[in-house]
């Protein structure tokens, strides 16, 4: 197990996770999109894989989110924007096949201001 985290699927760990993503609603956690069963799902997979030996570097089993102006294949990608609200990107970003190649389990999408720019507001 040499270079990878503890196993994240039961152990205390991801639970932290959870109950970060349980979060929502509650104006603590900024995202757009929470991937509750697909996480789950990535975690215990990646816990599966960790404790046979077969660990795929330090980010195996490492919970991430990724920013709403990243595509991930079949979650909606809207760069914080109605304009985008239906866009649904075919296939996921470099740097996110990137991560899934290294183990990462994405939790879900985080809230950006609209198309990733933040508008310069003057100081009174």
């Amino acid at each position: 197990m040499r270079g990878c985290t503890f196993p994240l699927g039961g152990g205390s760990g991801w639970a932290a996770c959870a109950r970060l993503i349980g979060l929502r609603g509650h104006g603590l956690v900024p995202r757009v999109r929470v991937l509750d069963e697909s996480a789950m799902a990535q975690a215990e997979a990646a816990q599966q894989e960790i404790m046979k030996g077969n660990c795929r570097g330090p980010l195996h089993g490492v919970p991430i989110a990724i920013k709403d102006l990243i595509d991930v294949k079949g979650i909606p990608t809207t760069a914080g924007s109605n304009v985008w609200k239906d866009f649904l990107p075919t296939e996921d970003a470099f740097v996110v096949k990137r991560l899934k190649e290294a183990g990462a389990v994405l939790v879900g999408k985080l809230n950006v201001q609209q198309h990733g720019v933040e508008i310069p507001r003057a100081k009174l």
